[in-house]
């Protein structure tokens, strides 16, 4: 083979797998986003300790209501309301906004009560409308707690200040299986809910709030896993969950901190309540347009409640982690009034001292729209000092 012939063959072998290369090489994904247009402004108000309602009944914005909880904010705090058209959408058929991006502009600060912004809006009977969080920056989504919807708008319940939109997804797509990225043995505790000195009564609240914020702010960031992440690094295989003094001492503090007990009758304040259809599609809705747990609040007819991190929905119930067992795959509560769920604030109250609490119905708060995830942080920092 002459040298022509030889340096022919060579390109022609470069070239075959420049081609096969390009062939084998996956498309990459279109970034998921809004394309936006420009901002307008359209309400401004102070809102202080007591009670703020206000109702928009003519011009462009009529129908656009808002209602701020006694307690919202001190010292007063002033509030920019916007809207944004929103001129392009790359997530795809399930997210389609039905409104304008609204901002709820309060200098940062997170209310310390309850803001339900109803946003009018027409939704046909075929068709099922949310409200989500966008966030600009990383053009994520986040489910908002519903407050209530009726034929002229939908209400939606949120503390922490941002940007969001309703969203409208046909009923029928909500239906069937619905299961987030959130790993029962990967992203929940390796501790069990036995209580401790600080907590003699049980951590559950804590344990649950902690899981979720820990999913949220690190292992969605490509931080290591929840499961062994605060676990001491000298046990052999297995861990030994019981020496997790840093993961013990933050589930604690978050229970501490939160005092959920206390506070969980405002949290929820507002908020939509059942084991109903509604509740079932928010949920799903929530997990098909983000793969992310939600925080749905366990409820019965004695005020009891316990917050709960939802990783997996169908038909039939809601799966979730239960601080007082943890990886089990059995812990479920039907959305069909067909059943109950049983456990208790404690592991020793359920298998030693029977108080077991029976849950029959629900309330969804998604994530970090009503709780304070900033608060969590400080419980999180406050174990890793000591």
């Amino acid at each position: 083979m002459n040298h022509l012939n030889h340096r022919f063959l060579v390109i022609l072998l470069i070239a075959a797998a420049f081609v096969e290369g390009c062939v084998n090489d996956p498309v990459p994904e279109k970034e998921k986003k809004f394309e936006l247009g420009m901002k307008t402004e359209f309400l401004s108000l102070d809102i202080g300790s007591s009670n703020v309602i206000l109702t928009i009944d003519t011009g462009k914005h009529t129908g656009f209501g808002l209602y701020a909880m006694n307690g919202a904010y001190s010292p007063k705090q002033t509030v920019h309301i916007s809207t944004t058209p929103i001129t392009g959408n790359t997530f795809g058929n399930d997210v389609t906004p039905v409104t304008p991006l609204y901002t709820y502009d309060a200098g940062g600060k997170t209310a310390t009560a309850n803001i339900l912004i109803t946003i009018p809006v027409t939704i046909p009977s075929d068709k099922f409308a949310m409200g989500f969080y966008y966030d600009p920056l990383t053009h994520e989504l986040e489910g908002l707690p519903l407050g209530g919807e009726n034929a002229k708008g939908i209400t939606v319940v949120l503390r922490k200040p941002g940007e969001f939109f309703i969203s409208m997804i046909s009923k029928s797509k909500l239906g069937g299986n619905h299961t987030s990225d959130f790993k029962l043995g990967i992203d929940d505790w390796d501790i069990v809910n036995e209580g401790t000195v600080l907590t003699p009564s049980g951590q559950f609240a804590g344990q649950s709030l902690s899981e979720l914020w820990y999913y949220y702010k690190k292992a969605n960031k490509e931080n290591p896993h929840l499961r062994d992440r605060f676990n001491s690094t000298l046990d052999n295989p297995p861990a030994i969950w019981f020496d997790n003094v840093e993961g013990i001492l933050f589930a604690s503090k978050t229970e501490l901190d939160y005092q959920w007990a206390k506070n969980a009758k405002y949290i929820i304040d507002g908020v939509y309540s059942g084991a109903t259809e509604t509740t079932q599609n928010l949920i799903a809705y929530s997990i098909l347009v983000t793969k992310k747990p939600q925080c749905v609040v366990l409820m019965n007819d004695k005020a009891a409640t316990l917050p709960v991190v939802v990783y997996r929905i169908d038909l039939q119930a809601i799966f979730f982690s239960d601080p007082n067992f943890p990886t089990s795959a059995k812990q479920w509560m039907s959305l069909t009034g067909s059943s109950k769920y049983f456990t208790a604030l404690s592991l020793p109250d359920f298998y030693i001292k029977s108080k077991n609490l029976q849950f029959d119905n629900c309330t969804y708060i998604g994530a970090n729209a009503i709780l304070d995830f900033d608060k969590i942080s400080a419980s999180a920092d406050s174990a890793a000092s000591q």
